[in-house]
């Protein structure tokens, strides 16, 4: 038991830098691992709380570059997402919800491997990626994949990147953290 709780910190480290690094990945890194040691009732409150001061934190040092005009639909549909993804959460076998968190993560890595040039897409198209990343962060605090390829198919430059995906994810925080479940 001791050797794994120095595992969660590796695992937590690992997760924080790629977050720093990137602007995103914190919960696809962690989420994974923590979920085979600790079950998705202990590692969706672990991973949110140790996300919530490292956004706030990133946010503060990339809000130069923060486009609010391009993040404010995400945020609202992300937002409405969030609670049916806790009541999924709550509601369904936990086989099932560590099945889709899985195919959400493998998906993710094959997009990020392949890097698939995305059609240019339209700020409405904010509306279902925001849902689809509500829905995610509410089940398992990975709302990040839907955010990145909807930045992706927007054309953010790096640092507006970095900064909107902070921005998104600060202002959904509330909303997925761990108390609300």
């Amino acid at each position: 038991m001791e050797n794994m709780g120095w595992l969660v910190a590796v695992i937590i480290f690992l997760a924080v830098l790629t977050q720093t690094a990137t602007g995103f990945g914190l919960a696809l890194v962690s989420m994974g691992l923590l979920v085979q040691m600790l079950g998705i009732q202990v590692a969706a409150p672990l991973v949110a709380l140790t996300a919530a001061p490292l956004e706030l934190i990133l946010l503060v040092r990339h809000r130069r570059a923060l486009n609010w005009n391009a993040v404010w639909k995400l945020s609202v549909a992300s937002s409405v997402g969030i609670p049916l993804g806790i009541l999924a959460l709550r509601q369904v076998d936990e086989r099932i919800i560590l099945t889709v968190l899985g195919l959400v993560i493998v998906g993710y890595a094959v997009y990020a491997l392949t890097n698939p040039r995305m059609p240019e897409l339209a700020p409405g198209w904010a509306w279902s990626f925001g849902f689809l990343a509500g829905l995610l962060g509410g089940a398992y605090n990975t709302a990040g994949p839907p955010a990145v390829i909807y930045g992706n198919g927007r054309r953010w430059s790096p640092s507006e990147f970095k900064s909107n995906l902070q921005g998104f994810s600060c202002s959904t925080m509330r909303w997925s953290s761990p108390g609300m479940r």
